[in-house]
């Protein structure tokens, strides 16, 4: 008896084409790339006041890549921020479209004290909401235990189900005002980047298949 496939998501299809189709000499051998999704849980600030393409429970898609080569630009105790770190970012939700913008301004903390922290912070740019341009995107998954990350180097995340926050922000602001999408991220798949045979299959560490 045959087995019918899952059938992959249309989001991840045009992501992972996209992805296939970055030309091998602008990859760098030690990048690191995520595709990962969450869903809207508030929806708050101006912007958001006149009709506009968002609304809770709304599934938000997307990818990033880092350079984990990248040097830490504070020697402060027990945390590391790399700046310039995050070399690509795309945003998908619902109909609207946002990808990352000058990534030297971006960056990557990690925070290894008491609990243990993820940052992820990338200015950002999309059409504008109601007068307010999109600003940024962060994320941050924290482990209340402080057993998740093994030290402050930029490595691979930790799978999702290691940390018990897992925030995401979605930021529009003008020059007055700012509106936020909040949520929380739900998976987060780890795709290997091209090599001289091919691509290997993704590898899920969320503790789903």
């Amino acid at each position: 008896m045959f087995r019918m496939r899952k059938r992959c998501p249309p989001w991840r299809t045009w992501l992972f084409c996209l992805f296939c189709l970055t030309p091998l000499e602008e990859a760098h051998a030690n990048s690191i790339t995520y595709l990962f999704e969450g869903t809207v849980d508030e929806i708050s600030g101006p912007a958001f006041e006149s009709p506009h393409p968002f609304k809770l429970g709304q599934v938000i898609t997307g990818s990033f890549t880092y350079q984990p080569a990248a040097g830490d630009a504070f020697l402060v105790p027990r945390q590391n921020y790399y700046d310039g770190a995050i070399t690509d970012l795309v945003i998908l939700i619902g109909p609207y479209t946002g990808t990352g913008a000058q990534y030297a301004l971006s960056n990557i903390g990690i925070l290894n004290g008491f609990s243990h922290q993820f940052r992820f912070t990338s200015l950002a740019t999309g059409p504008t909401i109601n007068g307010s341009p999109l600003a940024g995107f962060h994320f941050t998954l924290e482990d209340l235990t402080g057993q998740a990350l093994a030290s402050q180097s930029l490595e691979a995340i930790p799978p999702l189900s290691a940390f018990s926050i897992k925030n995401f922000r979605l930021v529009f602001s003008d020059e007055i005002n700012v509106s936020v999408l909040h949520g929380r991220l739900t998976t987060l798949t780890f795709v290997p980047l091209p090599a001289s045979a091919g691509l290997f299959p993704s590898k899920a560490i969320d503790g789903r298949p």
